[in-house]
């Protein structure tokens, strides 16, 4: 799990800068562990430049300050006839105490993380973090080389995290009023050098965690510097700091928590969205075959039809056909077998004529009621007679009379209007041949008529 890491390095200001010596030796006491009310307590802390006494780290900053303008004194006394205008060795540290327009020192305090996440590191391992500081203070020296660090001390036993305090001597070089060096925190501290600072000072910092402290730290993350926190913070108001930081520092994490949660509920939900996708196009994949198959198979039932009616179509016509020519053959048949009885009998013409005539008819009844039989297998009409050979054997043995009463023509069983037609056409003088091939033909015509009538009723 990542460990978020704050980074806080500020310079004392207002109420809590190094106005004077004053000021100076009440942080000394606190940065020292030299307070009254510390006497009887046991403290941690590593002092790692300077003297580890108030008196004495007073003392090492005299001398900086002696060092570092001694130059500078002498060629200002050189300028100056009056005595009371010269300055002693200790003069500028003294007189910059008692100024009111700059400060004597500057406090610089550094915390790297806060006691949210030094809670989890055993106070024992804590002092791993003086390395740690020493490399921060390199880190200042280089970025303000005009300063100089006359102490700085690691606390180790407060609650919070381990921080370091420095005090350090801001010299500017270049002034033109008194002492060409002299002491200046805002000629040194300047808005744009403090901005550096706040970035420069972060390098390294992760990488110095993780090599001190590989387990906590393994996967921390410096948090980002906030705009506009370069201002000094009261100590009073630091407890109050540290507690809003480390709520803060809490619900950086739990909406880093939240945020990282939602990513992998996002992307569970797209996996899921692709799945659903992805189901759908394989759903509509599968109607689109089954109405292609749907119509292939519509169009394989519309083919067989069209096989069965045209099958069916050729079959009854096929059918009509044979029939007729059979007819025909049977027609042409009675004809020859009325001219030859006619030829064996001239003595009974009349008689003989009469009786081809009706044996004529009813043959070509008898093959009309062939052919009705034949059509009634497919639905259509039937029609009743008697046949070829028994019309024929019973015309030897009686005369036209005994015939036509016997096929039930007088009771009106049979009702023809072809007989009628052979009959007009007999009365008006026709010859009896051609009579007989006149209602022939008007039979053979009636049969082509139903033909057609039952190709019509197929089409439909």
């Amino acid at each position: 799990m990542k460990v978020f890491v704050s980074y806080s390095i500020h310079i004392s200001n207002d109420i809590n800068a190094i106005h004077d010596l004053q000021c100076l030796t009440r942080a000394l006491e606190h940065n020292l562990r030299k307070r009254s009310q510390d006497q009887d307590k046991d403290f941690e802390i590593a002092v790692i430049i300077g003297p580890s006494t108030v008196e004495e780290a007073i003392e090492y900053a005299k001398t900086i300050v002696r060092e570092k303008t001694e130059q500078a004194r002498l060629e200002y006394n050189l300028k100056q006839t009056r005595k009371d205008r010269q300055y002693g060795p200790d003069d500028l540290f003294y007189r910059t105490s008692e100024s009111q327009k700059t400060d004597l020192a500057a406090e610089i305090i550094i915390q790297i993380g806060d006691g949210r996440i030094w809670k989890d590191v055993i106070k024992e391992d804590w002092d791993m973090m003086i390395s740690v500081y020493k490399r921060e203070i390199d880190k200042l020296q280089r970025l303000f080389p005009e300063i100089e660090i006359f102490s700085a001390s690691i606390h180790l036993d407060e609650d919070a995290s381990p921080h370091m305090h420095a005090l350090a001597l801001p010299f500017y070089t270049g002034n033109k009023n008194g002492l060409s060096t002299t002491i200046c925190k805002t000629k040194v501290f300047t808005p744009e050098r403090l901005m550096e600072m706040q970035i420069k000072m972060r390098e390294g910092v992760i990488d110095a965690l993780k090599s001190m402290y590989p387990e906590q730290f393994n996967d921390a993350v410096l948090i980002p510097k906030g705009v506009g926190r370069n201002m000094d913070i009261p100590k009073n108001l630091l407890k109050f700091l540290y507690r809003y930081e480390s709520d803060y520092d809490e619900r950086v994490h739990e909406i880093i928590r939240i945020n990282k949660s939602l990513e992998e509920e996002g992307k569970e939900f797209e996996k899921y969205k692709e799945h659903q996708i992805r189901r759908i196009k394989e759903d509509r994949e599968l109607i689109h075959e089954r109405e292609l198959d749907l119509d292939n198979r519509e169009d394989e039932v519309n083919r067989k039809k069209d096989i069965l009616e045209n099958e069916a179509r050729n079959k009854l016509k096929e059918f009509l056909e044979t029939a007729k020519k059979e007819l025909e053959n049977k027609i042409t048949q009675a004809l020859q077998a009325i001219n030859d009885f006619l030829n064996r009998d001239r003595s009974k013409r009349i008689k003989g004529r009469h009786v081809a005539a009706v044996q004529d008819i009813l043959n070509a009844r008898t093959i009309e009621e062939d052919t009705a039989k034949k059509l009634s297998e497919i639905g259509y009409r039937n029609t009743l007679g008697k046949t070829e050979d028994d019309v024929l054997h019973k015309a030897e043995a009686k005369d036209i009379k005994d015939i036509i009463e016997e096929q039930g023509i007088a009771r009106g069983e049979i009702e023809n209007s072809d007989i009628r037609i052979f009959k007009k056409l007999v009365d008006k003088g026709m010859p009896i041949d051609d009579a007989a091939s006149i209602v022939a033909k008007n039979i053979i015509k009636n049969l082509e008529q139903d033909q057609t009538m039952s190709l019509s009723l197929f089409d439909d």
